[in-house]
């Protein structure tokens, strides 16, 4: 049986060849990780998300990053579209290792998962001494107040484009 050793890449070789790709990836601990395809859902809440959030910030000294090319610095509100039920791996590592990383993040306040296959949305918030404090939406007139950046969403206008006639997706 052979073995092939790990390649371990500094944070600028990744940098050089994430700049150059022409499909998305992720680095943690000298290593690349290849991202799939957006589905029309992730797609469609991104797009909402951002619609829904830049009337909000057009005034406030802050950016909205929809996928940036290298690494943000500094961030206080992160958001992620969750993959569908049948990548379930990617939602735990979303919720579990890269949500990890994102606590070491001293900047962060506030983190956002939405899901694609039903009206869902888990925010965790950063608490004084350090903790996380999890708050869950799921019905359609929910409001997600966004403290970090001075934002409010409401779950239903949030999926408005997937749901036929007011339904949920």
């Amino acid at each position: 049986m052979s073995t092939q050793p790990k390649t371990i890449l500094t944070p600028e070789q990744y940098l050089e060849i994430e700049r150059k790709a022409q499909t998305k990836s992720e680095y943690h601990g000298g290593e690349m990780f290849a991202m799939s395809g957006a589905s029309r859902k992730h797609n469609v809440l991104g797009g909402s998300l951002i619609g829904l959030l830049y009337p909000q910030l057009r005034s406030k000294p802050c950016e909205l990053c929809p996928s940036h090319v290298d690494a943000l610095l500094n961030p206080t509100f992160l958001a992620e579209i969750l993959s569908p039920s049948t990548a379930p791996s990617t939602e735990a590592y979303d919720r579990g290792r890269k949500f990890e990383h994102y606590r070491a993040v001293e900047s962060l306040q506030e983190y956002l998962l939405v899901a694609q296959e039903r009206m869902h949305a888990d925010l965790f918030t950063r608490q004084g001494d350090g903790s996380w404090l999890l708050r869950s939406y799921s019905r359609g007139e929910d409001a997600i107040e966004l403290a970090s950046i001075d934002c409010r969403l409401i779950l239903g206008e949030l999926y408005e484009e997937l749901a036929p006639t007011g339904a949920a997706p």
